[in-house]
């Protein structure tokens, strides 16, 4: 579509644009198309396509996110962790999806109003966008950062601990708080220590 553009794959090119596009399959909840772009500028922008449900986020770094190109700005309520559904993903890795859920384990009910597991990190953090979830906890991958984009062109908050750890995103700073204490307690996520950074 742009020959000019790099791939996120190592190739050079003199292009100040590079894309990064998510696995995709054909099984339920995978067949999801998954694209990020990024330029040397710091443009970016993210689209997460869901077939299943006809349903395309996109998100533009500073110009918001949009869910069939209805704005998603401003959904996002303060809450807390026993009044939201939260969503984990389940990773292709033994030992991740054994986090994921033990973390899901620790945030269910009553902890929580309900838990959620994803296939796609993407997806799941679409859905915390547009509001459909209060929290969702993410493994790393290369199609983390079109979700990224779109939870924060949304008015969402997210952490990481370190390039490479888990991400956990929420609707609010609150939530954000309550689920990464109780994520610690569960030992998903290392203790807080004041050396987060804000993705």
């Amino acid at each position: 579509m742009f020959p000019d553009h790099e791939t996120g794959r190592g190739q050079s090119s003199h292009s100040s644009w590079t894309w990064v596009m998510g696995n995709s399959d054909y099984l339920p909840e995978e067949a999801i198309l998954v694209l990020f772009a990024s330029s040397l500028e710091g443009d970016a922008i993210a689209v997460v396509f869901d077939p299943w449900r006809d349903e395309l986020f996109t998100a533009m770094k500073h110009y918001g996110a949009e869910l069939n190109g209805t704005p998603l700005s401003g959904r996002h309520g303060s809450g807390h962790l026993c009044d939201v559904v939260i969503g984990a993903e389940a990773s292709g890795d033994p030992r991740r999806s054994l986090q994921s859920l033990r973390g899901l384990y620790y945030a269910g009910p009553p902890r929580s109003a309900g838990v959620r597991v994803f296939p796609s990190a993407a997806l799941g953090l679409a859905w915390v966008a547009c509001g459909r979830l209060g929290a969702f906890v993410a493994a790393p991958g290369a199609e983390l950062a079109a979700g990224q984009l779109l939870v924060s062109e949304s008015g969402g908050v997210l952490r990481t601990d370190s390039p490479g750890a888990w991400t956990v995103s929420a609707q609010g700073e609150e939530l954000l708080s309550e689920l990464r204490l109780m994520l610690s307690e569960a030992n998903v996520i290392e203790k807080e220590t004041g050396g987060d950074r804000r993705v």
